[in-house]
C-alpha cells in the first residue's frame, strides 16, 4: 500500500507485526498434538452403561443429556406422521449391531 504519513506506516507495521505473531502461535499449536480431555479408559466406560440402559440416563438426565441420547440412539431426526404418532426410527450403528 502506498502511505506517505509516518503514522500510518507505522500503524501497517503495528499490525503486520501482530499478525505474524499470531500466525507463528497458531503454527506452533497445529504443530503440538492435542491431548484427549478424558483417558480413553473413562470414555469407554461412559460409552458402556449408556449402550447397557440408555433409559437410564434418559431419565436422570437433564435437557442436554436428553438429546445426547437421542442423538446417539437415532441415526437421524424421529419422523412423525400427521395424526401425530411417530413413525419407526432409524436405530444408529451400535444399537443395530446389538438388536442383531
Amino acid at each position: 500500500m502506498d502511505a506517505e504519513s509516518a503514522s500510518v506506516i507505522g500503524a501497517y507495521e503495528k499490525r503486520v507485526a501482530a499478525l505474524e505473531t499470531e500466525a507463528a502461535i497458531l503454527t506452533e499449536k497445529c504443530e503440538k498434538p492435542a491431548s484427549p480431555k478424558y483417558p480413553f479408559e473413562k470414555m469407554f466406560e461412559l460409552a458402556c452403561v449408556f449402550l447397557s440402559n440408555p433409559w437410564k440416563l434418559w431419565e436422570i438426565g437433564n435437557f442436554n443429556a436428553r438429546r445426547m441420547v437421542l442423538k446417539l440412539a437415532f441415526a437421524g431426526p424421529v419422523s412423525y406422521c400427521r395424526n401425530g404418532c411417530a413413525s419407526t426410527p432409524q436405530l444408529s450403528l451400535p444399537f443395530k449391531v446389538l438388536g442383531g
